[in-house]
């Protein structure tokens, strides 16, 4: 399950998001979704995990507990209103 290349985005907040940063496949935005909502994806398929946490969008704290990072939110407000 791989992450899609993307154009440069530009946020609500104005911010632009580089060329490198990648377009999530339905399930890993559904992952990123529950993250927000305080749901643990910890235990979520491990590629989806990966592909986030390579992307920027979550980051792993103590005892591999996953949460949203800025970039993540962003992502979020961004995809909410497109």
């Amino acid at each position: 399950m791989g992450i899609m290349p993307l154009t440069p985005e530009v946020f609500p907040t104005g911010r632009v998001i580089a060329a490198s940063v990648l377009r999530l496949t339905e399930q890993q935005l559904q992952a990123l979704r529950s993250c927000d909502r305080g749901i643990s994806i910890r235990f979520e398929n491990c590629d989806i995990v990966n592909a986030l946490l390579t992307a920027g969008f979550v980051e792993r704290n103590v005892a591999g507990v996953i949460r949203v990072t800025k970039a993540g939110h962003e992502y979020l407000s961004y995809h909410a209103t497109s």
